[in-house]
């Protein structure tokens, strides 16, 4: 095994004989950063994953915690005159948004 491995090792640095690598240095200040800004330029250059199925869910349940009254629940602002309610053929009106749009009307 060891004929067949020199063998093989023998012809790969023959086919790879004229190709040299010339960035060594850039590699190894990237790898092994020595200064705080190689250091910071490190952590900037990180991968980050972020799972999809755990985030969407917080993101789900923050909305139901703080947007429910907001977003499901119709805002309806209870003033003065508008907490009475008049029914006229068969609908039901704020009695302030009725009696403006009849004055509206009348004329």
């Amino acid at each position: 095994m060891t004929v067949e491995k020199n063998r093989i090792k023998a012809q790969l640095n023959d086919e790879l004989a004229h190709y040299h690598f010339s960035k060594q240095e850039n590699v190894l200040q990237r790898t092994h950063p020595i200064t705080r800004r190689q250091k910071i330029s490190a952590i900037w250059n990180k991968e980050i994953t972020i799972p999809l199925l755990p985030v969407g869910a917080v993101c789900m349940t923050l909305l139901l915690m703080f947007g429910y009254k907001e977003i499901i629940v119709p805002n309806m602002r209870h003033t003065g005159d508008k907490t009475e309610l008049v029914e006229i053929a068969g609908n039901t009106y704020w009695k302030s948004d009725y009696e403006r749009l009849v004055a509206r009307y009348e004329d």
